[in-house]
């Protein structure tokens, strides 16, 4: 298999460069420390999404997995191959507030496997800390999804 053909894992984690501030995972560098335990090399960091549609189409056709805060990045799974597996990290900011649904909505019409954590937020754009057992178990259950 050519690095080309190897089937990536992607987190994007909203660092500088999101449109808007908040929703970033305090405790990143742990998170990432996980994954990349995880999955080795397959992994990939990136801080936002792309502006160009075609970098965005050339770095999401070998994608296997998207976990990402949720916010606009997770828009360029429509350049992502039919098979994707998604994970998106939401805040949840209590009394039965959380983020919209869009990207769930968009992951099932793209025929893609979808799968949502919810994290605890002080406030709507606060930034937040991921659970990594939590995810750690979820992406178990997404790893063996084919």
């Amino acid at each position: 298999m050519t690095p080309k053909e190897i089937k990536r894992v992607v987190l994007i984690t909203r660092e500088e460069g999101a449109r808007n501030s908040g929703r970033r995972m305090i405790n990143r560098l742990e998170v990432i420390k996980s994954l990349q335990q995880r999955y080795g090399e397959r992994l990939l960091v990136l801080r936002t999404g792309f502006d160009d549609v075609g970098r965005a189409v050339e770095f999401y056709r070998n994608v296997s997995t998207i976990i990402a805060v949720h916010g606009g990045a997770l828009y360029n799974m429509l350049f992502a191959p039919p098979d994707t597996k998604i994970v998106e990290i939401q805040p949840h900011w209590g009394k039965g507030r959380s983020g919209f649904n869009i990207f769930w909505v968009q992951a099932k019409l793209l025929g893609f496997k979808y799968w949502r954590i919810h994290e605890n937020s002080t406030g709507i754009g606060v930034n937040f800390a991921v659970n990594v057992t939590k995810l750690l178990g979820v992406l178990d259950d997404v790893d063996r999804v084919d």
